[in-house]
């Protein structure tokens, strides 16, 4: 399952929330899309309880009409206790998506609150979107500052500056994020690329996600595809 979910750096999180909301907005299926939820679904095995590292697709497979309702979810540890403050801030992407993936499980996105506290991980995890907006790794920054809402604990001065940069990096055409210099690198090497797909489109959508929920509180997107925890 692991293998299938991460492949070629994919966020199917996002990729699969993006396909319902299409979908679901009378959009044709792109036939890739159908087959990557085809794939994932049938990696999940029926009746068995979910690991926490995958509900978020579970859940989505299931409202998306891909799973078969017999799914167990049930919320998780979050991978934060015992943590000094620099070992977050120092952490490898992978883990901090892997915690931000836990905190969504564990707080039903933010429907119920966490069951356990952990001082200063809000302000912590702000520091890290922080870090991810200064280097433009929008999409990464997004997902962070979106968790930070599910622990109901962040500064909302802080959120609120963050939310606004995200916002500024809306491009004429309703897009997000600003890639000249990157697309033309790639072109560089001699690199296939699609910077409306690869580039635009994950980023876009991770982006108005984050801000929808930062900026109008009690909204959550996830919420809209949730089944009860078991």
């Amino acid at each position: 399952m692991g293998d299938l979910v991460e492949r070629g750096g994919l966020n199917v999180e996002l990729a699969l929330l993006t396909h319902g909301i299409l979908t679901a907005h009378g959009h044709e299926a792109d036939p890739a899309m159908v087959l990557l939820a085809r794939q994932v679904a049938a990696a999940i095995p029926a009746g068995e309880r979910v690991p926490h590292n995958f509900v978020a697709y579970a859940v989505l497979l299931d409202r998306l009409g891909y799973g078969t309702g017999s799914w167990l979810v049930a919320p998780a540890p979050v991978d934060a206790a015992g943590l000094r403050p620099m070992e977050i801030l120092s952490a490898s992407r992978e883990r901090i998506r892997r915690m931000c993936s836990q905190i969504a499980s564990a707080t039903a996105w933010g429907a119920v609150p966490c069951a356990r506290t952990y001082p200063r991980l809000s302000d912590l995890l702000l520091a890290v979107s922080m870090q991810s907006l200064s280097a433009y790794d929008l999409e990464f920054g997004a997902t962070v500052l979106r968790t930070v809402t599910y622990l109901g604990a962040g500064d909302p001065t802080r959120m609120g500056v963050i939310a606004q940069f995200l916002a500024d990096q809306q491009c004429e055409d309703g897009s997000i994020g600003f890639f000249g210099i990157e697309a033309a690198k790639i072109a560089q090497r001699g690199e296939a690329l699609c910077p409306a797909h690869q580039l635009s489109l994950p980023t876009t959508v991770g982006v108005l996600w984050a801000l929808k929920e930062v900026l109008r509180p009690g909204s959550n997107v996830f919420r809209d595809f949730s089944t009860p925890v078991a």
